[in-house]
């Protein structure tokens, strides 16, 4: 049976993935506190080496797996299965991205390229930079057009209404953190050149690209409240709530180049990044979720359905 095969038929579900995601945060809560009150290293890279690396795998690769499923479901002449085909693509791309930028490049045990003869720490830094492209600008450009066809086919269809106040605030947000982003790439460059290099620059399209992903989370968080409560809203409530965590999470790292906050103050959005992960994997679970429910449905005879409805 082919991995795809054993996926169809096993019982992973958004309430194993947020399961998980709170064990892994209330952890990391008692792992943090000790650490700011003992000042002990060890027992946070233990935490995020030997812990956070497996679980960013684990969710990147729920999330690949159930996008592809999901993409296998969709005909080609159905609106939303090039849109699913980009989201396809970009969890493909997150996933490789951990690899590469989380396990390739981790000095621990944990890392089987460490056993390799030749392993070094520039080889560790080359697959740290390839995994923030990929992971990165790459996964970012192809989850915007998956997520921009999937906002056009929804306002075809009426499905998008006009954007409330609160809309509207969350939009100036994301300009704000447009802008936040231009003025810092301008000012590293202008203030301290020599501080530019090649694994800070790398992540700055990233950055950019994530502002305007959050402007298409707005429509999607506007969409979602429209439907209710189901599956549909349950999926891209789930890609807008990635979004905007992985967009706080990045203001706060900008705050702290800016010299506003200090890193032991952002230091919180260590932990915020496993429910990106998490948010982003739960989006494909609860779309397959649906095709399964679908398609047992669809299953049933005719007067059995029949009798369930009356």
């Amino acid at each position: 049976m082919n991995p795809l095969s054993l996926w169809r038929s096993s019982s992973i579900t958004g309430k194993s993935i947020l399961s998980i995601l709170i064990v892994q945060l209330a952890v990391g809560a008692c792992v943090h506190a000790y650490w700011m009150s003992t000042a002990n290293e060890r027992v946070l890279r233990l935490y995020f080496d030997s812990f956070g690396v497996p679980i960013l795998l684990l969710f990147g690769s729920i999330q690949a797996l159930c996008a592809v499923l999901v993409f296998r479901n969709f005909s080609s002449h159905q609106p939303l299965g090039t849109a699913w085909q980009y989201i396809m693509l970009a969890s493909v791309c997150n996933f490789i991205g951990i690899i590469f930028k989380h396990l390739f490049s981790l000095d621990a045990a944990i890392n089987p390229l460490r056993y390799l003869p030749g392993t070094t720490g520039q080889t560790r830094i080359f697959f740290a930079n390839v995994g923030t492209v990929i992971g990165g600008p790459i996964q970012l450009i192809l989850l915007g057009a998956g997520l921009y066809m999937t906002i056009r086919v929804y306002r075809q269809l009426g499905m998008v209404s006009k954007l409330k106040i609160a809309d509207q605030v969350l939009l100036g947000g994301s300009l704000l953190y447009s802008v936040v982003v231009i003025c810092g790439v301008v000012l590293a460059f202008k203030d301290h050149p020599e501080r530019v290099t090649i694994e800070r620059a790398l992540t700055w399209p990233g950055d950019y690209l994530l502002s305007l992903l959050l402007l298409e989370a707005v429509f999607l968080r506007r969409a979602a409240l429209n439907m209710g409560w189901g599956y549909i809203s349950r999926i891209w409530g789930a890609f807008a709530t990635g979004i905007f965590l992985a967009s706080f999470c990045s203001l706060m790292n900008w705050l702290m180049a800016y010299g506003i906050l200090t890193w032991i103050q952002v230091s919180f959005v260590w932990y915020l990044w496993y429910g990106v992960s998490a948010a982003f994997a739960l989006a494909p679970v609860y779309q397959w979720e649906a095709v399964r429910t679908a398609q047992i449905r669809l299953a049933k005879p005719v007067e059995e359905l029949g009798l369930s409805v009356s």
